[in-house]
Formats: C-alpha cells, structure tokens, sequence
C-alpha cells in the first residue's frame, strides 16, 4: 500500500516499531476513528473493527476483495493492521508462542543479504541479473540514520517496518515481517508482508503473505 508523505510515513514508523518493540498486537482495526469496511467473495460488505471479527471472517471461508468507499492511499494503516492480525491468529493456531519482546529482531542487512532477488525492487539495473539475493543486485549498500538499506546506484531502499519472531513447542523460531521498500524515501513507499520458512542457507525460504493467506 502506498502513503505519499514523508510526515505521515515517520509517524507510522515510531508507532509501528513500537508495537513491534512491545510484541504486541493493537486488536482495533481503525483507519481515521472508523471501522474498516470490507468486500468479500461473496459480494457482501462487512463492517470489520476487530482482529477477531477479521479471523471469524477467514475461518467461514471468505476472502477480502476490497475496501468499498475508500481511496487506495488512505488504506495503509488498515490493510498493515489486517496483516498483523493475520500473523498474529497464524502463530496463535498453530500454538506458537510471540517472544518479539526478548529477541534480537532480524535487521535490514539480514534480510537483503538473505532474501531472494526476485523480492528485489525491479529497476532497469536490476533486470537481467543473475543476482542470488537483494544485496547481490547492488554493489554499494548503505545504512541511512533511520535505519533504511539503501544502493543510491539503483535508487532503491528498504526498510524492516515490523518484525515478529514466534517460537514453536520444539523451540524452532518463526520470522514474521513487513518490509518497507522505496525509489525515493521522501515519496512512495510499498509494503509486502513475508513468513520467513526457513533461514538454514544463505538465500532464505520466503511465502510472501497477504490478508487472504491461509491461516493454517
């Protein structure tokens, strides 16, 4: 989803981080005060306010089509919210525990080091390569002070705008996250949620997830 101002993007980061800081989940989902309506694949519009009126919605069966009445922009929040909860009821099903709270979360270089390329930013430097993972499509990475990896090469850049690390029953953790990228991180942002499945070999196993993801 896309926001177009620098302001308003800093402001979601603080809080973002925070909640992910806290290991915790906000259970409203508001986007200006108001609940969120949804379009399913029935055709039929729901009034969504919480993470379990979203999951008791995924569980009958139904998928999210749309957001009736909203403009794409404004939808940011609600639709990173949705994915949180996704994460969230995830993990709760299948008896996970959330330690985001005492554990080191992955950083951004990790992650562009180990994701695979084809989750790269597709620029015209970009197209072609035989790159393994992000950080192989650019030679000249950098840090920026609010944490952002950037190549000023390609002009693209990434940021981990939340990470969640779950532990299992045999104590295996389970990397939840939603990524952040941009071509000018004064403009427009993207955001794509991933279930990191594996981190046994230098490129990492990656299911990209959405608000329709299955939850089992």
């Amino acid at each position: 989803m896309k926001i177009k101002t620098l302001l308003t993007l800093v402001a979601i980061i603080i809080s973002s981080n925070a909640v992910s800081k806290e290991s915790k989940t906000d259970d409203v989902l508001e986007l200006n005060n108001e609940t969120v309506l949804l379009k399913l694949n029935d055709g039929s519009k729901v009034l969504v306010k919480t993470c379990d009126e979203y999951v008791t919605l995924r569980k009958a069966g139904k998928k999210i089509v749309g957001y009736p009445g909203r403009d794409p922009q404004e939808l940011g929040e609600a639709t990173r919210n949705l994915d949180e909860c996704f994460m969230k009821a995830y993990a709760t099903a299948k008896g996970w525990k959330d330690v985001s709270a005492t554990t080191q979360p992955a950083s951004i270089k990790d992650i562009v080091e180990h994701f695979p390329a084809e989750l790269a930013m597709k620029t015209s430097r970009t197209l072609g390569t035989k790159a393994k993972t992000i950080s192989d499509t650019a030679t000249d990475w950098s840090m920026t002070d609010n944490g952002a990896y950037i190549s000023k090469t390609n002009r693209v850049g990434y940021f981990p705008f939340t990470t969640h690390n779950y532990v299992d029953k045999k104590g295996s953790v389970h990397l939840f996250l939603t990524l952040a990228n941009f071509n000018n991180p004064e403009d427009v942002w993207d955001f794509t949620s991933y279930q990191v499945v594996s981190q046994n070999s230098p490129v990492w196993v990656v299911n990209k997830i959405d608000v329709n993801s299955p939850l089992k």
